[in-house]
């Protein structure tokens, strides 16, 4: 039965690998990739550029895909953790 799911994880996959090279392109060091698994990615964005960043990385995320002929929206959910003791109040 698993290789039955190969077609779909594939695809995610390639688009998950399209994401963090736009991100890596567009923001070099101060977005970086910490952990995925399946259909999720963990990012480490440097804290002093968020307000810039955080809302660019939302977009290229829940940019729509063609899937084979189809537009297809991909909505997104955004969890923010933040070192011990940070006050700041970051938003996505």
């Amino acid at each position: 039965s698993q290789i039955l799911d190969h077609p779909s994880q594939a695809g995610c996959q390639a688009i998950m690998t399209q994401q963090l090279l736009q991100f890596k392109r567009k923001f070099k060091s101060a977005v970086y990739f910490v952990s995925g698994m399946h259909d999720s990615i963990n990012l480490a964005i440097w804290a002093p550029r968020w307000d810039e960043i955080a809302p660019e990385v939302k977009k290229i995320v829940q940019q729509p895909h063609d899937i084979f002929g189809t537009i297809i929206p991909f909505p997104a959910s955004f969890k923010v953790r933040t070192p011990r003791g940070d006050t700041r109040n970051y938003r996505i």
